[in-house]
């Protein structure tokens, strides 16, 4: 049964909310003012008394307020510990109880359900929230953002539009219709709503960033750099904002720069693992060696049990030749976790490049077992059964790779070079090389038809 064939107060009932008459409610402005909506007047009595409610309901509601009254950066109002999501559903329960006709107090309810993981009852109130007042945009804003946190992206849109056509002037609105558009895959109509978020809150960190990771994920790295440069302007402090300009700078062959933005992450925060790796391998292009490895050691440092960063200092001792400690560190990374796929083709690349074949062959059989349906592993198995000379198993190993994805120009190539050079099945390979050049890879081909071996 729907929320709107049942009776408000069957709806409370349900949601085991004791109704309190108007003559026992509490005197306080602050419940008054929040039924009523008017934000101004409940942030202006959170901040004259520190001491009418606790500590989090107070937090939870200066970043309601923040976000209706339409402020930059409203960060501080996630309750992360769970006496203090309780403390806010308590304190929700009580309000709606006193103010059961308010669209208002009835969301607040909804909030409190959501952040304690009670899905069902969320719905419910945010339903009831909704049909008290089909007017609250800040409803919809809220219900949308808890579909969205529920993966219905088609109601979170449908909210979203809702509320910004009630009210057009609430950053959030087009901040959190940005991120669905973002979970949809249609960057270019975030990038519109965070634009539009920006001209109403032009300040705000947090839509700066995002707006700049979309230009970073469309690969628009220079209008990226601007974006976190922006961002930068308005909180330079926040470590992250650095990092991801590097990025952006290392995309862009800006090492310097890079470089420079990795440094400045890391002093801000020293447990920043992704600058140290990143700038590791800066260092590793410009031949800085020591200052590499002291970066991936620093990394190790800070994060003990992450297996990718034994993979990576692995990778950087196998391209400095020392083969030794590469496989020490995968070693290492499967002492983590057993089933680390990179790890296993890291110490195969070790061994090959060591002479040690048979060995390698064993360690990329591994991982190929772990993550059967990664290309790259059936190709660097294929040019080791090459290299032993064990050529079935390596048409084998190709024939795998364009199994799972029939546009792999490589394994065309690789698979025809094995069939014509050390099989002798002419007509296959030259089928394989068609179909390599094809795909854009047309060397042997060429080659193939020059010699007379292919038409």
């Amino acid at each position: 049964m729907g929320i709107h064939a049942l009776s408000m107060a069957a709806v409370l009932f349900l949601m085991g909310i004791t109704v309190i008459s108007s003559d026992d409610r509490a005197g306080s402005e602050l419940p008054i003012a929040l039924a009523a909506g008017e934000w101004a007047t409940v942030e202006s009595l959170l901040n004259e008394n520190d001491t009418i409610i606790s500590a989090s309901v107070r937090e939870r509601l200066r970043g309601f307020a923040c976000v209706a009254l339409n402020k930059e950066n409203c960060v501080g109002f996630a309750l992360e510990e769970k006496n203090h999501r309780s403390d806010w559903r308590d304190w929700a329960f009580q309000f709606a109880s006193g103010y059961p006709e308010s669209s208002i107090a009835i969301q607040l309810l909804a909030d409190a359900e959501a952040i304690n993981g009670n899905a069902d009852a969320a719905l419910v109130a945010y339903d009831l929230a909704v049909s008290l007042d089909e007017k609250n945009a800040l409803a919809y804003l809220w219900r949308g953002t808890f579909f969205r946190s529920l993966g219905d992206l088609k109601k979170a849109l449908a909210d979203l539009n809702r509320a910004i056509n009630l009210d057009e002037n609430v950053a959030v609105m087009y901040f959190d219709r940005a991120r669905i558009f973002e979970a949809l895959g249609d960057f270019e109509m975030a990038l519109r709503d965070y634009g539009r978020a920006l001209n109403l809150r032009p300040e705000d960190v947090d839509t700066h960033f995002n707006r700049a990771r979309v230009l970073e994920s469309m690969q628009d790295y220079e209008a990226a750099v601007q974006g976190y440069t922006d961002a930068i302007t308005v909180d330079s402090t926040d470590s992250d904002l650095y990092f991801n300009r590097g990025n952006c700078f290392l995309e862009l062959a800006r090492y310097e720069e890079a470089i420079a933005d990795y440094t400045q992450s890391i002093q801000l925060d020293s447990g920043q693992v992704g600058a140290y790796t990143n700038r590791a391998g800066v260092y590793m292009f410009k031949e800085l060696f020591e200052l590499a490895q002291a970066d991936y050691d620093r990394a190790i440092a800070a994060d003990t049990l992450d297996p990718w960063l034994f993979e990576h200092r692995a990778s950087f001792y196998r391209k400095t030749g020392d083969f030794d400690r590469s496989i020490a560190d995968c070693e290492r990374a499967l002492a983590l976790d057993s089933s680390f796929s990179p790890a296993y083709a890291q110490m195969s690349y070790a061994l090959t490049e060591a002479g040690k074949k048979d060995q390698a062959l064993v360690a990329i059989s591994k991982a190929i077992r772990f993550e059967p349906e990664y290309v790259s592993y059936y190709i660097s198995r294929g040019l080791l059964y090459e290299s032993l000379r064990r050529f079935r198993e390596a048409v084998d190993d190709y024939t795998a790779v364009i199994r799972l994805d029939q546009t792999h120009a490589r394994a065309y190539d690789a698979r025809g070079r094995v069939l014509m050079m050390e099989l002798g099945e002419t007509g296959r390979a030259c089928a394989d090389w068609k179909r390599a050049c094809d795909l854009g890879r047309c060397d042997n081909l060429y080659i193939a038809k020059q010699r007379g071996d292919c038409r």
